[in-house]
Order: C-alpha cells, then sequence, then structure tokens
C-alpha cells in the first residue's frame, strides 16, 4: 500500500506539474503568479535578476504590506540607477498571440528612465512603464506573438530596462499570461522572442547553399563573358588597345581607368581625410584621466581618511583600474565608533563610478576585503560642496610593503573627477574586452579576451604606448584606420572607374557612414579587419584584372605579395578575414585558368609558338608553376608567421602554459566559442536584418544627466548609403553583365563573400559585422551612378544632390553617433522605427 500511495502520490505531483505548464500555455496564471508561495525570502517559481549586481544597489523582497489580491506582492528596490527583475520561464504554443499583464505600483521611480513594466527577457520592447509614485494599484499589458518554433519564454516584471536605469521601488502582483485569439484595435504585437542568428540557421544553410551554386554558375559564365575573347599579344606587345566605351568613360569621368594617381589625386584624397578627421578626432576621449593608483595584495589592508572636521559625506567617487576586488567603507561616529558605511565589489574597468551614501564624519576607514583591483583615485562629496572633500592626511596604513603604488596616489588627481562620467573619460561597450586586453599586452599581464587574434589588441596598445591608458590613447588607432580607409578606397575607386568625380563620391560615401564613424571612434577591432579587407581586394584586383603574361612575371606576383601580406594581418586582427580569402582564391584560380585558355588559343594558333623567346614557353613553368609556389609562401606560410607573431605578448608571458602547444588551445577555444555561442542579446541581429538596418546595436547611454537630457552612440549604417546601395545591387549586376565588366567581378565577389557566409553562423551576430561588406556595397553604387551619367550626363547634378542628403543624414544623426548630450525630445524623433533603441 505504501508503495501504491508513493506512486499515486508521484502521479498526481506530475499531472499538477503538466497542468501548470498546460495552463501557462493555455492562458492560465504562470505558476505563483499572484506571488502568495513562498518561504523566509524564496518566492516559489520566481527568480530575481540585476543588472548590477553589487551589494546594495538592489533589493529584493517578498512584501506582505502591500498586495493587489491575496496577501502577497513582490517589491524591487533600485538604490542606484539598475535594471533589476522578477522573472519565470513558462511554456508557450509557437506562433500564438499572448497578452502579458500584471499590476504595479510605485513610489519615487525616477522620470527620465524606464519605470515598472512587464516584459520577456531577451527582447527590448516592454510594456506601458509606470514612474513617479502612484497612490493606487495600476493595470499594465503588453501583446506579442511567439516565433514559429518557440515553446518556452521567460517573463519578467522589473524596474529599469535595458540602457535605461532607474531608481525607485516598485510592487508587483497579479501577473498573467493569457494567450489570445486575435489582436485589440490599434494594438501591435511584439516579438516574444530574442533575435537569435541561430534561429535562421535551418533555413540559412539551404539558402546559403542554393545561392553559393548559383553564385558560382554566374561567376563562371560572367568571367567567359568578359573575357572577351582576348588574344594574347604577339611577341614583343604588351599594350592593350582601348576597348569600346573607353573613350566615352574618359570624356565622363576625366580620366582612365587603372591609370596610376597623380599630384592632383593626392591632394585630393588629402581633402576628405582631414573632413573626416575633424569629424573624428573631437570629443574622442581625453587624456585627463587618473594615472597613478594603489593595488593591495593582501585582505585586511587598511588605512584612515582624515578630512578635519566633520563632513556630510552624499557620495564616494572612484576610478577603477585593472583587476577586480572588493573594498569596505567606514566611518566614525561622533562617539568614534567605527560603523560600517558601504562595501562594493569593483568590476569596472578605467572608468569613474560612484556610491551614495550619508554619513556625517570626519574620519573614514578604508579596508581591503579582496584584493585584485587597481585603484587608480578615490574622492568624496559632502553636502552643499562644490568639490571634493579636501583630505588633510592619511593616518594609521596598515599596508604591505608588496602592495603595487602608495594609498596617498588615490587622492593625488583629484581635478580629473568626472561628476557625470561619460564615454570621454572611461570604456564603454567591448571597450572592456579590448582596451583591457591591450592594456594588459602592454604590461606582460595574462590576456583577458582570448576569442578573437591579438593582432587588433596589439595594434590598439600601440596607441596606448604613445598617448598613455585614457580613452584618447586606446581610441585613437582605430581613428588612424579609418581615415587609412578612405585613400584606399578612393584609389580603389580610382582603378575602378578612373576621374576624379567618382573616386572623391566613394571616398565621401565612405566617410559619412554611420558604421564607419562609430567603429573607428570605439577601441574595438572591427575596423582594423575592414582596412586589411579592402587592402585584400585593392591588391587582388590588380592580378584579377591584368594578365600577368603581359606584365611579366616579378611584376605580377607584387599584387600577389601584398595581398598575401594584408591577408595575414587581417586573419591575426579577426577570423572573418577567412572569408575573404575565399574570395581571393576564386578570382586567383579564375584569372589564371582564363590566363591558361589564352595559353591554349595561342598554342593552337602558332604550334610551336616562336621559339623559347615567344610567352607560351615560359607561361607553364612561371605564370603556373612559380605562381603557384610563390602562393603558397604569401597566402599560407607568410600569414602563419603573422599569424604566430601576433602571440608574442603571450608567448612572451613568464612561467608555464605560455607555449606553441597553449597558442594551439586558444584556436579551439576560439572556435568552440564561436561556433557554440547561443547567449540572448537584446541587440543581436540575424545576417538578413543587417542591410535594411532593422535592429542598430546601441553602445552607450549616458548616465546621471540632467531632466530632458539625452546622450547614446548607436552603431548602424546611414540610410541614405545602406537603403540605396541595396537598391542599387540587382541594377547594377545586370549593367555589369551586360557591359562585360570584369573590374565588376572583383566588387560582387568581395560582397558575396564578405556577407553571404554569415547564413550559415550559428553565433549569435550583430548589425556591426556587416561593415566589412559596406566599402563594396559602396562601390557597385558608385558604378551605378557612372552608367547613369555615362547615359544622361545631366544626372551628375543629381548625384551631387545625393552626397548632399548624405552629409545632411550624418549631420542629423551626429548626436547619437558621437555621445552628444542633446535634448531627448531629439533623439526620440530620431527612433524612426520600432526596433530602433539608442
Amino acid at each position: 500500500m505504501r508503495k501504491l500511495g508513493a506512486a499515486l502520490t508521484m502521479l498526481f505531483l506530475m499531472a499538477v506539474s503538466v497542468g501548470i505548464l498546460t495552463g501557462a500555455a493555455e492562458g492560465m496564471l504562470p505558476p505563483n503568479g499572484g506571488f502568495e508561495e513562498g518561504v523566509n525570502a524564496t518566492v516559489y517559481y520566481w527568480m530575481t535578476h540585476a543588472w548590477d549586481t553589487r551589494e546594495g544597489v538592489t533589493e529584493f523582497h517578498w512584501d506582505d504590506t502591500q498586495s493587489y489580491t491575496g496577501q502577497k506582492s513582490v517589491c524591487i528596490v533600485n538604490n542606484e540607477p539598475n535594471d533589476a527583475r522578477y522573472k519565470q520561464q513558462i511554456r508557450v504554443k509557437g506562433d500564438t498571440y499572448y497578452r502579458l499583464s500584471c499590476y504595479v505600483k510605485t513610489e519615487n521611480v525616477g522620470h527620465d528612465h524606464k519605470g515598472a513594466n512587464i516584459s520577456v527577457e531577451g527582447i527590448i520592447d516592454t510594456s506601458q512603464d509606470i514612474r513617479g509614485t502612484t497612490d493606487q494599484w495600476t493595470y499594465i499589458e503588453m501583446y506579442g506573438r511567439t516565433g514559429r518554433r518557440q515553446e518556452t519564454l521567460t517573463v519578467t516584471v522589473g524596474l529599469g530596462g535595458y540602457g535605461s536605469l532607474n531608481t525607485g521601488k516598485a510592487y508587483f502582483d497579479e501577473v498573467v499570461v493569457e494567450e489570445v485569439t486575435s489582436l485589440p484595435p490599434h494594438i501591435h504585437a511584439v516579438n516574444l522572442f530574442p533575435p537569435e542568428a541561430a534561429a535562421t540557421l535551418d533555413r540559412g544553410s539551404n539558402l546559403l547553399t542554393t545561392v553559393i551554386s548559383v553564385f558560382a554558375l554566374l561567376v563562371a559564365v560572367f568571367l567567359v563573358v568578359t573575357d572577351k575573347g582576348d588574344r594574347p599579344p604577339a611577341a614583343g606587345e604588351h599594350k592593350q588597345k582601348q576597348g569600346p566605351g573607353e573613350e566615352d568613360r574618359e570624356q565622363v569621368v576625366d580620366g582612365q581607368p587603372g591609370r596610376k594617381p597623380g599630384l592632383k589625386d593626392w591632394l585630393l584624397i588629402l581633402v576628405p581625410v582631414l573632413v573626416y578627421l575633424c569629424f573624428a578626432l573631437p570629443r574622442l576621449g581625453t587624456t585627463a584621466v587618473p594615472k597613478t593608483g594603489w593595488q593591495p595584495v593582501k585582505p585586511g589592508e587598511s588605512f584612515l581618511v582624515e578630512f578635519g572636521e566633520t563632513r556630510s559625506l552624499t557620495r564616494i567617487y572612484y576610478y577603477a583600474g585593472s583587476g577586480e576586488g572588493q573594498f569596505q567603507l567606514e566611518y566614525q561616529d561622533k562617539s568614534g565608533v567605527f560603523r560600517p558605511l558601504i562595501t562594493w565589489q569593483q568590476r569596472e574597468f578605467y572608468k569613474w563610478n560612484y556610491l551614495d551614501v550619508n554619513a556625517e564624519t570626519a574620519r573614514l576607514k578604508f579596508t581591503v576585503v579582496q584584493p585584485g583591483a587597481h585603484l587608480l583615485e578615490l574622492a568624496f562629496v559632502a553636502r552643499d560642496a562644490a568639490g571634493p572633500v579636501g583630505i588633510v592626511g592619511i593616518t594609521e596604513q596598515a599596508v604591505d610593503p608588496l602592495s603595487e603604488g602608495a594609498v596617498e596616489n588615490l587622492f593625488d588627481e583629484q581635478e580629473t573627477i568626472d561628476y557625470r562620467a561619460s564615454f570621454l573619460t572611461g570604456t564603454y561597450f567591448d571597450e572592456i574586452y579590448h582596451a583591457r586586453t591591450a592594456y594588459e599586452h602592454l604590461k606582460g599581464i595574462e590576456p583577458y579576451e582570448t576569442t578573437h587574434p591579438p593582432l587588433g589588441k596589439v595594434l590598439i596598445a600601440a596607441g596606448i604606448a604613445l598617448f598613455g591608458m585614457n580613452p584618447f590613447g586606446w581610441r585613437i588607432m582605430g581613428v588612424l584606420f579609418g581615415a587609412g580607409m578612405i585613400p584606399v578606397m578612393y584609389l580603389f575607386a580610382k582603378k575602378i572607374f578612373g576621374g576624379y568625380l567618382l573616386p572623391l563620391t566613394a571616398a565621401f560615401l565612405l566617410i559619412f557612414d554611420f558604421m564607419h564613424f562609430t567603429l573607428s571612434r570605439i577601441a574595438t577591432i572591427d575596423v582594423y579587419t575592414t582596412f586589411f579587407i579592402l587592402l585584400m581586394y585593392y591588391f587582388m584586383y590588380d592580378y584579377f584584372t591584368r594578365k600577368s603574361y603581359q606584365v611579366g612575371f616579378k611584376e605580377s606576383l607584387k599584387p600577389l605579395f601584398w595581398c598575401g601580406l594584408s591577408f595575414g594581418l587581417g586573419v591575426a586582427v579577426k577570423w572573418i578575414s577567412l572569408y575573404a580569402g575565399v574570395g581571393l582564391a576564386i578570382l586567383f584560380f579564375s584569372a589564371k585558368a582564363i590566363e591558361y585558355f589564352d595559353y591554349r588559343r595561342a598554342k593552337r594558333a602558332k604550334p610551336g609558338g616562336k621559339g623559347k623567346d615567344h610567352w607560351t614557353s615560359r607561361f607553364v613553368p612561371y605564370y603556373i608553376n612559380r605562381t603557384f609556389l610563390f602562393c603558397v609562401v604569401v597566402f599560407v606560410l607568410i600569414p602563419a608567421v603573422i599569424y604566430l607573431l601576433s602571440y608574442l605578448p603571450f608567448l612572451m608571458l613568464p612561467g608555464p602554459g605560455h607555449g606553441i602547444k597553449d597558442v594551439i588551445s586558444y584556436q579551439k577555444h576560439m572556435y568552440n566559442y564561436h561556433s557554440r555561442l547561443v547567449a540572448t542579446h537584446p541587440f543581436a541581429s540575424p545576417w538578413w536584418e543587417w542591410p535594411i538596418i532593422r535592429r542598430p546595436i546601441w553602445l552607450y547611454s549616458g548616465q546621471n544627466l540632467p531632466p530632458g537630457v539625452a546622450a547614446s552612440i548607436v552603431s548602424m549604417g546611414n540610410p541614405a548609403i545602406w537603403w540605396l546601395g541595396l537598391l542599387a545591387l540587382i541594377p547594377a549586376l545586370v549593367f555589369a553583365v551586360k557591359k562585360r565588366e570584369k573590374s565588376m567581378v572583383v566588387v560582387f565577389i568581395a560582397m558575396a563573400f564578405q556577407y553571404l557566409p554569415w547564413v550559415l553562423v550559428p553565433r549569435l551576430t550583430f548589425i556591426y559585422h556587416f561593415f566589412s561588406t559596406v566599402p563594396f556595397l559602396i562601390l557597385a553604387m558608385v558604378y551605378l551612378f557612372q552608367q547613369i551619367i555615362r547615359r544622361y550626363p545631366a544626372a551628375v547634378k543629381g548625384v551631387y544632390l545625393y552626397l548632399g542628403l548624405v552629409g545632411v543624414m550624418f549631420l542629423l544623426f551626429y548626436p547619437v553617433l558621437s555621445g552628444l548630450a542633446v535634448p531627448s525630445s531629439y533623439v526620440q524623433s530620431l527612433r524612426w522605427f520600432k526596433t530602433w533603441f539608442f
């Protein structure tokens, strides 16, 4: 009977569990949606989550003083700006509408950022948010639709939002997730699933196979057609005749494609570079940040801070350096007893942070709870004080002699305090990985970021070595490489189109593309790899469009050498350069195939040739065998050497675990990371969303700003460039095929192999992965301009108007590209679509 009773009990519990999950999918309350069940401070079925996990920032309470129904509710108290939530995963049906609702009550919730709301984990959208103080419970709701194969979602109720941290108190009760058959009038349903690239993998693999196959077939046909039946020149003849339309092209663009740049070109190149620097260098970042600091090595190290008189402390500022650690501050009360003031965990890297406090004291005690963090500056602000509180002395130091620096260093650069900390004085977005690792390479410290090869961080380290460990120092190299892309773009367009107008147009469009601007002003590595990818195709263009047997063996090897060198540097920055390697290989082998057909035709036309001096006698031994051997050197051996050399900062670290075997282990780690990254992110976007700019990525949001003021940095494309470029692709391709433009094969191959491989990438992806495709999108669009101008010369005025539109768009969005503080209403006016968050 006991066994039977246990079995029946188990079956009953399983039935209850199934009923709960089924009920959730059919519109019942999520388990414990009224928050009535729990023990101590634990609410059954619900978990807590906070963006800022420091002690004292947020409090989660299971509350029995406020409730909408029943006896209980949950309460979130954000003592400092935060995004904090209760969350629960429930089962849902795929491709189904749901209404998510709850009741909310608030106290002193800030008015300038996201208030109390209900939402789903992994998405940006929320319900109406409640701010300020509400005396009565307020009903809030949102409607959404699940994905086709979605089985679960995580419902959240919280205070604050992504990039919109808030303070105050919020109560939540009666959470309901209810299936609905249709939407009420004028209601928009949001997507209840995160935008993961992995969701597109199943259909993406089939699509890529089809697209690649068709594309390869088109390339083969295109190459045969664009070869124009070229015949090898007679012995001693090496000049190519001007083809049909070339004279017309000269008249339109005032130049000849492929002609070497002259003095006028170099002067013209200087102009767009200077224009770009005029926008990129101001507000790049300051060099005036704390430089000296103190890094304790043992728990319990301490010292006293003497103010000389009683001060009413309201806030503590500190500039975090490298490493992680925990510190405690105690204040001495009027009776002389030290009482706890605040304990904080340092996890930030090179940026100002602050802690709100409330204490009347003349003396503080600073104690190390957990060593490891490098603290660079410490400052105290008192009520009604215009600046930091003066320190009259540091006493009773109990500091280990092995600690790095001196305690006095924490108070020697008070003039550098940034009371409204911003990107100008600290790191933001992925700089916490790349700038940090660059610093570690420079200082001989174990690298923090190992998911990409080291060269990009080594280049960032070069700027730090020149200008110091400060925002200007870790960003300046990106600006220089961003500036370097402009002359490469001009010269590339010069090779393809000739003249001055169209090369300048290409350079102008690159300058005023939003993504080029933002990614060259942040210490991440995408600008470096894109620069090298552009160089790869720039040099391969020469080899592909000229017959090697016409220019001579040694001369033909020069573009291959520079192309291989660029390839090696690009791969040592980021693996996406390997995609370019596939495109380069297709161009190279296609060029050799065409030359081989020329060789066969020449052999048939003149059996035996004209003796050993005829070019056909040298073709196989030199232009095939030795050229292939040379390519093994420049595209395999040299890149391998460059790649290994990029690990020198790692290989030079002392101790075991820093050898060649460990470098190989890092490659496996990188591959596993990029192939298996399936985490969610609110700004992730699959490959098909990038050209249409469906979901920009929000890099920075200013905090602690005056009411009604906002500061943001968003990375996205200039709509006037990306959208028109997308529309221009098909007509540009049609023109290129119709006119047998062999030069445009390079552009379209580059675009295809910088973009299409992302269809198969299962990991989380973002819009900035499209950056390496953008220069070639611009070249395709400029090619269409050329064709239109040839037919309608007056259309050149339209090009000028279009460039004006591009410039106006850049100026319009400049505040949210540069982090400039402007009225919040202006930023709001730039959010043209619901998926644009910044």
